[in-house]
């Protein structure tokens, strides 16, 4: 969550797939962010968020949301739109392996105690 100059923003094309991640990626290509360390709130999912929504599209579809914006963001550049392009894909695996691998993450974070986002 942040601000940014609304001139920065593209729509992105329709995807069930986490969009706001397209979409933040799309202001990164665009300009400079500033990381805070340490959160400053925490997330909380209500009855009707889109989180619950949110369904995987696949990595084809994921990866062609990703091309359309570096092109959009980057395309006079060719050598660094490619060098963003398999930044993406190799992210994109990691996301996938991810994925396959959560059901043990949960298990690993219960036992552990660790701090759990919040349901209403």
């Amino acid at each position: 969550r942040g601000v940014f100059r609304r001139a920065s923003a593209r729509p992105i094309p329709p995807t069930g797939d986490a969009p706001d991640l397209a979409w933040t990626f799309s202001l990164a290509l665009a300009g400079h962010f500033v990381e805070v360390p340490d959160a400053l709130y925490l997330k909380r999912f209500h009855r009707h968020s889109a989180h619950r929504s949110m369904r995987s599209e696949g990595i084809a579809r994921a990866t062609e949301i990703y091309r359309l914006e570096v092109e959009a963001r980057l395309g006079e550049d060719p050598a660094l739109r490619d060098e963003v392009l398999k930044e993406v894909e190799r992210t994109l695996a990691r996301r996938r392996y991810l994925e396959m691998i959560k059901p043990l993450r949960r298990a690993g974070r219960f036992a552990a105690n660790a701090p759990r986002v919040v349901f209403e």
